[in-house]
């Protein structure tokens, strides 16, 4: 993938990294398009690296058919999901659930002591397979800018959450810090 085709982020420490391509960054501020005062979401899928520091984005879901939302939550449902990474795991260039998804209807994007506690309960559970969880949220698009308000974090298994830094040039909110859950 070349670097044109992808956005670069890492943590402040170096420990890890974050390659999304730009389709996927695409495809999710479209359908947050479509959802203007609602939040929705969906899963990440890609790969990781074979140290595991560095997870690469390859696809965003839209939300499953059972998912529930509102103005100020999203509740990812699990609809089709099982069979979509059956089938994603047989592929030749195996993918598969790296995270999730969501839109905050706002242009200053915060995540909320749910969206923490939610990836906590992710990266601790067996059923994931995934204890680095990346959390992506998308925000509105902020007056007189071109770029959606981005923030991504990894939630290691047993750790605070990390936030990713945006590398130059693309999109991302402002450098943040480590986060608490």
């Amino acid at each position: 993938m070349s670097r044109q085709s992808q956005d670069s982020w890492s943590t402040g420490d170096g420990k890890y990294s974050l390659r999304i391509r730009r389709k996927v960054i695409t495809f999710m501020c479209r359908l947050s398009s479509r959802s203007p005062e609602w939040e929705t979401g969906g899963v990440l899928i890609g790969f990781y690296s074979a140290d595991l520091s560095t997870v690469v984005i390859t696809q965003a879901t839209p939300p499953p058919l059972d998912s529930t939302r509102s103005h100020s939550w999203f509740l990812r449902g699990v609809a089709g999901l099982t069979q979509l990474f059956e089938r994603l795991w047989r592929q030749r260039e195996r993918v598969y659930y790296v995270g999730e998804w969501h839109y905050h209807p706002e242009s200053r994007v915060m995540p909320s002591a749910y969206d923490f506690a939610q990836m906590a309960q992710i990266a601790r559970g067996t059923n994931y397979q995934c204890n680095a969880p990346v959390m992506l949220i998308v925000g509105m698009q902020p007056a007189k800018t071109s770029q959606p308000s981005i923030r991504a974090f990894v939630c290691p298994i047993g750790m605070n959450a990390i936030e990713f830094l945006r590398d130059r040039g693309g999109y991302g909110s402002p450098p943040g810090a480590i986060h608490g859950r």
